[in-house]
């Protein structure tokens, strides 16, 4: 999921509804720097995914590397 979103700044939401169906983990953490693909979709402005994300009980409180939701 991380790697589709940082790849592609707008990756397409069937692929997004693709990866949540087959179970990936929404909440998932990248180590450097530490971000998941809720705080990327917003960032990024994808809000169709962030949308998906927040369906699939994307974690709101995750906090980045900087300390911020």
């Amino acid at each position: 999921l991380i790697l589709t979103m940082t790849e592609r700044r707008k990756p397409p939401v069937e692929l997004i509804e693709l990866l949540i169906t087959a179970g990936v983990d929404v909440n998932i953490v990248t180590t450097d720097p530490k971000i998941t693909p809720l705080i990327m979709a917003v960032t990024n402005q994808c809000y169709e995914v962030t949308k998906r994300l927040l369906a699939a009980r994307a974690d709101v409180d995750a906090i980045n590397g900087s300390g911020a939701t």
